[in-house]
Order: C-alpha cells, then structure tokens, then sequence
C-alpha cells in the first residue's frame, strides 16, 4: 500500500514498473547509470566535442587530435572510455585516448593473443 510518497508495505517490488516507465520515457535504468557514472567523470565533459572528432590531416586536425589524446592520458576513465568504445563498436574519433586506427589495431593484437 502506498501512503502520500512512501510505501508502507515494503515487499512491494517497484523494479518492473520502473523499469517500464523509464523505457517508455527513454530513461535509463540504474545498472545503465552505474555503467556509465564515468562519463560524467571524464575531463572531456567540459571541452569541445569537435575535438574528439578531427576530420582529415590537416594541421589543425593533427592538433585537435594531439590535444583530445593529452586530455585523455590525464583523465582517470580514459579506461572506461576505450572499453565502452570497444563495446559499441565506435568507428570514428578519440576514445580513450586511442584514434580509430589505434584502436583498431589494440583489437586485432589482443585478439591474436587469445587465439593462441
């Protein structure tokens, strides 16, 4: 039974219904927030986006690109970043202080080890 904002029977479990109310509203649930609490740790919160992304090899894309990976190397969930990164497959940008290439090549050298 549910009194004002409380519950007063407390073997009511409230985890399905919230769990359909925040689909239906595009909410995420709390173990998704647990998963990605590190983002809002990250010390690329506060800069551009468009840094993460350089576009050609111009100089001013090599430097946005030095720029993100020196940001990266002083973040502390640059390892949650990468590892989210391999999870969705990113195919574009800076992601744990890796580039696409990077990262690319980590994947097939850690693959090649656990074939073995």
């Amino acid at each position: 039974m549910v009194t004002g904002t409380r519950v007063a029977d407390s073997s009511v479990d409230l985890r399905e219904p919230l769990a359909l109310l925040f689909a239906t509203l595009g909410l995420r649930s709390d173990s998704e927030d647990r998963a990605m609490y590190w983002r809002g740790r990250a010390l690329c919160a506060d800069e551009d986006p468009e840094l993460w992304f350089p576009v050609g090899t111009t100089s001013t894309a090599t430097a946005d690109a030095v720029l993100a990976k020196n940001i990266c190397r002083r973040c502390t969930v640059s390892q949650s970043c990468l590892e989210r990164a391999e999870e969705t497959g990113a195919l574009h940008g800076i992601s744990g202080g890796l580039d696409t290439g990077e990262r690319r090549r980590l994947k097939a050298r850690t693959h090649s080890r656990t074939a073995r």
